[in-house]
């Protein structure tokens, strides 16, 4: 390293502590990658593959993208399977002395990138097979929830996974060879699941639990009824830091722990879900004008009510629209035209999204909020945790 330029010394300094990304390592109005980060990215991004002097040591291979299309790039790599570090100039570089300082502000794996281009849910989720059970939790990264379960084999484990959209896990390093023989389940050998071993000492009882409890501001877990499973809080607070550590945030959008519960809708296995044609069936149902709508009708699709009273509540709210043309319309135009607040809010949260995303989201809101045909309650919509949340 020491035959380096300066600044190709400080690329692999911060590209040591990043070893399995890609580093996108900002350069004026590019992000650069050098050596095998280059040869790996340049066919995939369709960039040509070139050089940079590095000093003694001769020439590098070099590739880069414009930084205001770095979300397009980044998006093919991460579809590809990688994971993208995002490396920004962190001063200003008229006011630099010497080098200009940079590091890295994100990283953007395959369940915490945000899709602008589809309206599905993208989960990660971490498994700790621990001394009382299979301990799992996952979450979206544009919703603000953690949803955790413990079950005691492996099968059960396996249902409620092939039904999540899921697209990482994470794992302790320890049990790596464990968890890739629970992967390959023919219910999830297909999923195609990005793997992101985490060092052990991350799923220590103790620690996950001070890091949930510091999290959300309570002195223990037992407002959220999961003291006695061990196994799930591990993997809970598991997740929680790396979703911290790859944002490079506090991530304070994420404001609830729920206990994942089949309770109140009628379980329909994945095999089920195939022979019953439930995804072609959502495809020539959905009339819905907005993103959240789409995800929100699908899983009412997937997990149906089972609770005779539920039933009735939400039957009455859709007959309130059925008898009410106008009413209806009104509704249509207003929410038509409604950005993506659960996929905007994260970034917001993270300062990642420009203040001016907050304006169609406010005043969309604020023509709904004279629609006051349908009581709280009726515009309540169900998780996949089986706890009521309110929608917008």
């Amino acid at each position: 390293m020491e035959n380096l330029t300066p600044m190709l010394k400080q690329y692999r300094e911060i590209k040591a502590k990043y070893p399995d990304c890609i580093l996108f390592f900002r350069l004026g109005d590019f992000y650069e990658m050098f050596m095998e980060d280059a040869k790996t990215a340049s066919p995939i991004l369709e960039v040509v593959l070139t050089s940079r002097d590095a000093g003694k040591a001769g020439r590098m291979p070099m590739c880069g993208v414009p930084y205001h299309a770095g979300d397009n790039y980044v998006a093919k790599l991460v579809k590809a399977g990688f994971k993208v570090a995002i490396c920004e100039q962190v001063e200003d570089p008229a006011l630099a002395k010497g080098l200009v300082k940079r590091e890295v502000i994100r990283v953007i794996t395959a369940g915490t990138f945000i899709d602008e281009t589809s309206n599905d849910q993208r989960f990660t989720c971490c498994i700790y097979p621990g001394t009382d059970g299979v301990g799992l939790a996952f979450s979206e990264a544009s919703s603000g929830v953690i949803q955790l379960a413990r079950f005691t084999g492996n099968e059960a484990a396996v249902t409620v996974m092939a039904k999540l959209p899921l697209f990482e896990c994470l794992f302790p390093q320890q049990d790596e060879q464990q968890v890739k023989e629970l992967l390959e389940h023919p219910l999830l050998k297909n999923k195609g699941l990005s793997l992101s071993p985490y060092e052990n000492w991350n799923f220590n009882p103790e620690i996950a639990e001070k890091n949930l409890t510091e999290h959300f501001g309570t002195n223990n877990l037992k407002g959220f009824g999961i003291e006695e499973i061990s196994a799930a809080v591990s993997a809970a607070g598991a997740l929680l830091e790396y979703l911290k550590s790859v944002h490079r945030s506090s991530l304070k959008h994420i404001d609830r722990l729920a206990l994942y519960s089949e309770t109140g809708s009628v379980f329909i296995s994945p095999a089920a879900c195939y022979g019953l044609e439930l995804e072609e069936l959502f495809q020539t149902l959905d009339r819905t004008v907005t993103p959240l709508g789409r995800r929100m009708f699908k899983e009412w699709l997937y997990r149906p009510l089972s609770d005779l009273e539920e039933i009735k509540k939400r039957q009455q709210a859709v007959s309130i629209l059925k008898n009410d043309p106008m009413l209806r319309d009104n509704l249509g135009k207003t929410l038509k035209n409604t950005p993506d607040i659960e996929k905007t809010f994260p970034g917001l949260a993270a300062v990642q999204e420009e203040l001016k995303t907050c304006w169609p989201c406010a005043t969309r809101l604020t023509a709904c909020r004279h629609c006051n045909r349908c009581s709280p309650k009726q515009a309540r919509t169900t998780n996949y945790s089986g706890s009521k949340t309110p929608r917008a």
